[in-house]
């Protein structure tokens, strides 16, 4: 890995609800997208974006729940070249969640407190001399939500003992929270109606997957 390349950003989204009654979805997804080389997919992914411009396609930006199938097909080949970049991705079946947990502070506390203790674990396992630590996540959460986000984060990226920033900015604004949200919904789809296809199109990128529920029908207390 080149040298210069020594900031690792983090870009963090999620798939499902939290509606925990039974028209919710059954699955709850949180991914981060890791890569030392965040402008690998800008050029291409704003290359795709005009040329869908100039076939009609009012695409403002790449988002798979809202993508039409043959467009979320274009962007999968893009991130299915990655050359530098990692997904992490962990979840859970709802309805295994105990009724006092089935709240946002207490689910966001499980999943990304999971999700980050393997990506850190990584990073001192493997000794990168990362000079910070940059994490994106996606904006369209609740002043509330980002609260609960950073109690959870910010001890996890002091304890790497490396300068660290943490930002919300909107998914449509950065290409790497496009392939972070393309990440979440292929794993969500996968679950939610056994459609293996997307994840199965970036599954050499995956660090790990991680079913937090893996217990059978054990649930969370």
């Amino acid at each position: 890995m080149p040298e210069e390349l020594n900031n690792l950003y983090i870009f963090i989204d999620e798939s499902g609800n939290f509606d925990f009654s039974d028209s919710g979805t059954n699955h709850f997804v949180i991914c981060a997208y890791s890569t030392t080389n965040p402008q690998q997919h800008t050029l291409t992914l704003q290359e795709l974006k005009y040329k869908l411009l100039t076939m009609g396609h009012d695409q403002e930006c790449f988002h798979a729940t809202e993508d039409k199938q043959f467009i979320r097909d274009e962007v999968y080949k893009v991130i299915k070249t990655t050359q530098d970049g990692i997904y992490d991705m962990v979840y859970i079946e709802k309805n295994k969640t105990h009724p006092v947990k089935q709240n946002k502070k207490d689910i966001y506390t499980l999943l990304v407190g999971t999700l980050l203790s393997y990506i850190f674990g990584r990073i001192e396992k493997q000794k990168h001399s990362y000079e910070q630590v940059i994490v994106v996540i996606d904006q369209t959460l609740t002043k509330k939500e980002q609260g609960y986000l950073k109690q959870i984060i910010k001890p996890k990226l002091k304890a790497t003992n490396r300068p660290y920033r943490l930002f919300f900015f909107q998914t449509k604004s950065d290409p790497n929270a496009q392939v972070a949200d393309y990440g979440a919904w292929g794993k969500y789809v996968s679950l939610e109606r056994n459609e293996q296809r997307p994840i199965n199109e970036v599954k050499h990128l995956l660090a790990n997957d991680f079913d937090v529920f893996r217990t059978g029908t054990k649930r969370y207390y």
